[in-house]
């Protein structure tokens, strides 16, 4: 899930890593554009995503708006249904 959630532009930045397989070789530099897993902060990042989609998502589609509010653990959905119909739906 982290690595679905882009960070903003302006903080990329801060996500810098530099690289090198062996000592004498040149270091490389990379920026990640995504929620590092990992980081303090990640699983804040994932669960503020999915409230944000939930109240935006609401009105179109308020079952699935309920389920993202209340039935994610950080990134991991815990839901179920009486029925495969509702399931599927959801």
């Amino acid at each position: 899930m982290y690595r679905q959630i882009l960070i903003h532009q302006e903080h990329i930045n801060y996500q810098k890593i530099l690289w090198r397989d062996l000592p004498e070789k040149e270091l490389l530099h990379f920026q990640l554009n995504t929620v590092t897993y990992g980081t303090t902060l990640a699983p804040f990042q994932a669960t503020r995503c999915l409230q944000e989609l939930a109240n935006i998502s609401e009105a179109k589609h308020p079952q699935a708006s309920q389920v993202i509010a209340q039935d994610f653990y950080v990134d991991d959905l815990i839901t179920g249904s009486h029925s495969i119909s509702i399931c599927q739906e959801i």
